[in-house]
């Protein structure tokens, strides 16, 4: 038998003599060479998921965004050799349809559908467009790259303990980000495959761009799923339709929990975008009064999954109502 470490090259002997070799590969774990943190996930309350992770579908919804999308998010799928025919961009209606259909004639990313007005409406839609089972990536237009942190082995006291990856020993290193490598290997297929193995039905990554908060680890419990990069299976269930357009990632994120009692977090990737900066999207509807109404929407609903951080003091979102899930660290 060799046990090797599978993110190192490794391979087998040349046989000599006669004989024939048969081999068999067993991946015990999805998450390899990753910590986990479970300890407050509630006992998983649906059947553990089934789907094949190489037929998972990307979905975007745009809006007034044509040119960003081209320039960001389908450049970000291009260089990362994603098939186009993977790739569906869900419009508000069909005036918005003619734009993208222009603009993008030229891209091999040209799949567009009319889904509904709002991103409310929108992200529901998507929702229920794909068929039951169907692993499926939603990313938002304006996605410019992935980042993770570096993986610095640190061994144990205890001689018995197995070696861990984990962030860097001081600050600096912590601090450096670097371009995911491959987007399908190292964070699409890993994210399905740790969802998958801890009987979750939603993954996402770390909301903020900072490296000093990032860890090696695949968190499973109540985390905040942010809307820009997640993963799904597909389920029609009206239970897990938004009812709210600011605050509706915070929503999903506490719906997914109740119904399967954990969510998944990849806790060493984050997104490099600008979330409140670039025109289009949400920020053409979103207004502080919009927010205020989420915020307290969520408070209202659900009391129990999350808390009032109150209006936010300086930064681009000065005087926007926030709220925090009461995630499980």
């Amino acid at each position: 038998m060799f046990v090797g470490d599978s993110r190192k090259v490794h391979g087998v002997t040349q046989i000599e003599g006669e004989g024939q070799r048969l081999s068999v590969v067993s991946y015990l774990r999805t998450d390899l060479g990753y910590a986990e943190y479970v300890e407050k996930a509630y006992p998983p309350r649906s059947p553990r998921p089934q789907f094949r992770v190489d037929r998972y579908q990307i979905g975007i919804p745009s809006y007034r965004r044509q040119e960003t999308l081209k320039k960001k998010t389908l450049a970000f799928l291009n260089r990362h050799n994603i098939d186009p025919k993977r790739v569906t961009i869900f419009v508000a209606d069909e005036a918005e349809y003619k734009i993208y259909t222009k603009a993008l004639q030229e891209s091999p990313y040209n799949k567009i559908v009319i889904a509904a007005p709002g991103i409310m409406g929108v992200r529901n839609f998507m929702a229920q467009y794909y068929k039951e089972g169907t692993p499926v990536v939603f990313i938002d237009d304006d996605i410019q790259d992935l980042e993770t942190i570096p993986f610095v082995k640190k061994a144990k006291k205890d001689e018995d303990a197995r070696e861990e990856l984990v962030a860097g020993e001081n600050q600096k290193e912590q601090n450096k980000l670097e371009p995911v490598r491959n987007l399908e290997a190292d964070v699409i297929f890993r994210g399905f495959n740790a969802m998958r193995e801890y009987q979750s039905y939603i993954w996402g990554i770390y909301a903020a761009p900072n490296g000093y908060f990032l860890k090696n680890r695949v968190a499973v419990g109540l985390y905040y799923i942010i809307a820009s990069f997640y993963g799904t299976i597909i389920r029609h269930s009206k239970d897990l339709l938004v009812g709210t357009a600011d605050k509706e990632d915070y929503e999903r994120s506490v719906l997914y929990f109740i119904k399967d009692g954990r969510v998944v977090r990849l806790d060493s990737v984050t997104a490099d975008t600008d979330y409140y900066g670039e025109k289009g999207g949400l920020q053409e509807t979103r207004t502080p009064k919009t927010v205020e109404e989420g915020a307290i929407y969520m408070l209202k609903k659900y009391p129990k999954y999350c808390y009032d951080l109150g209006k936010r003091q300086k930064g681009a979102m000065k005087g926007m109502h926030e709220v925090r899930l009461k995630e499980s660290d």
